[in-house]
């Protein structure tokens, strides 16, 4: 598994486990979105890593497509 392939699932695990998170994950149009209001919260690493709309992508179709 690649180093971003990592950190995107890290990132995941910690939105899925995280109610806050989920929430806003669920509730934006998009990864970039996602990411505009995590910052927006004080959120610039989860997981201990640097958010980014690549590594925010698969946390984002996770939380609105189950």
């Amino acid at each position: 598994m690649s180093d971003k392939a990592r950190e995107s699932n890290d990132i995941l695990n910690h939105i899925k486990n995280c109610q806050y998170c989920l929430v806003i994950a669920k509730n934006t149009t998009g990864p970039g979105e996602l990411l505009e209001l995590l910052e927006m919260s004080g959120f610039y690493r989860l997981a201990g890593v640097e958010l980014t709309v690549d590594n925010l992508r698969k946390s984002w179709e996770n939380a609105n497509h189950e």
